[in-house]
């Protein structure tokens, strides 16, 4: 509270009383950490999907600047994909480590570090394997077309 005093011009004292009330700023700070598949609401209703520092200005219920900052880290996730070729009497051993035998495609999801999901897409091709029977030589040929040839 501020207080003047003035002579006016007829000779009397006059007080004047000032009350001065300072109200808050207000300037938060946050980080906000996404995947790369996600995006982020800022408080001025923006989303955004990229990594950065993004800076809002709001005026406050009293009419003062407020600013609010907030940084965006963006984590990967990953999508390797892998093809694998077996003969038909052989298995592989997925991502996920199940054991499979049949031609197919096979998806295995985990979790990042940073809770992320990353996908791993399998293709298994399976090639048969191929017997041939020579009477007149008197053997047997195996042939695998997975480039194994096998004499009996």
């Amino acid at each position: 509270m501020y207080v003047d005093s003035f002579a006016s011009v007829y000779g009397c004292d006059s007080v004047w009383t000032t009350t001065v009330i300072v109200h808050p700023t207000f300037a938060p700070t946050q980080t906000v950490e996404i995947c790369d598949n996600d995006s982020f609401l800022l408080p001025s209703g923006v989303f955004v999907a990229t990594a950065g520092v993004y800076v809002d200005s709001f005026a406050s219920v009293y009419g003062c600047d407020s600013v609010w900052t907030t940084t965006v880290m963006v984590h990967p996730t990953f999508a390797p994909t892998q093809t694998v070729e077996i003969c038909d009497n052989d298995s592989f051993l997925l991502p996920s480590g199940v054991f499979v035998s049949t031609a197919g495609v096979y998806v295995d999801s985990f979790a990042s570090v940073y809770g992320c999901d990353s996908v791993w897409t399998t293709t298994v091709i399976v090639h048969p394997t191929f017997l041939l029977l020579c009477k007149q030589w008197k053997f047997a040929i195996m042939i695998r077309s997975c480039c194994q040839v096998v004499l009996m």
